[in-house]
């Protein structure tokens, strides 16, 4: 099954601070540069200027599972192209119900800019390709397993000035799922958006973040039940390109 358009953030989504590295996993945050001036509306297109984010991590209940980051995420600057993949095993356990689930980011922290006093909406378009394999294999019933992904893109402006924030109103995603059986497909030139809306005040300095990010969850459970999952968007032109960021 397939889903886009949501105003809510993944299982995952994390926002990054500013100040430091935030609790995470596995985390990367370059500081960013003094501020700087920006027109009152604007377009951004690659070659892109800013500092790179990068984040994975994972969790597991039960018996535990294996988590797998076969690309580590990052993100380009000069062609706004963001690569990752990562996959998540739940095995067989007999003695109690398993999950495990894992997540991969990359994202893109602007320069600052500043923005006449009002309401803006500031938009960032991606085009993401990338694959999907899921297998559930549930036991003998009442045994049940469950396998999941989801490619989603999401952001918000920090304002320095005041240390708040402007999340996402609008981000698209797609997902998938199986309860029995497998699912494998390629996905090609998805549209995804991510929209913030908000008001800003003149002489507040901003930055925005924008990310591609994927989640994936298995669950088994106990008895013979296993169940795996897989996104690939770093391999054989499997990507997420970062097309424009407009603020208006």
């Amino acid at each position: 099954m397939t889903n886009s358009g949501r105003t809510t953030r993944g299982l995952w989504g994390r926002r990054i601070g500013f100040t430091g590295g935030a609790a995470l996993a596995v985390s990367l945050l370059i500081l960013l540069p003094s501020a700087a001036n920006a027109t009152p509306t604007f377009t951004l297109k690659a070659p892109f200027s800013g500092t790179t984010y990068a984040d994975e991590g994972a969790s597991f209940e039960g018996c535990g599972g294996n988590a797998t980051w076969a690309i580590a995420p990052f993100f380009n600057l000069t062609n706004g192209h963001a690569h990752e993949s990562v996959s998540a095993l739940t095995p067989a356990c007999k003695k109690q119900y398993s999950s495990t689930g894992v997540y991969t980011e990359a994202a893109l922290v602007t320069t600052s800019f500043k923005l006449a006093t009002g309401s803006h909406s500031i938009k960032a378009k991606w085009t993401a390709s990338f694959s999907i394999d899921l297998v559930a294999s549930p036991g003998k019933s009442p045994q049940t397993a469950y396998a999941y992904d989801e490619v989603y893109v999401y952001g918000w402006t920090y304002d320095e000035t005041n240390d708040s924030y402007v999340e996402s109103t609008y981000s698209s995603y797609v997902d998938n799922y199986t309860y029995n059986g497998s699912v494998v497909h390629s996905f090609h030139d998805v549209t995804l958006w991510m929209d913030i809306n908000g008001t800003y005040a003149s002489g507040h300095v901003y930055y925005l973040v924008t990310y591609f990010a994927m989640d994936v969850e298995t669950d088994a459970s106990a008895g013979h039940s296993t169940a795996s999952a897989q996104v690939n968007g770093g391999t054989s032109g499997e990507r997420a390109a970062l097309d424009s960021i407009k603020a208006s």
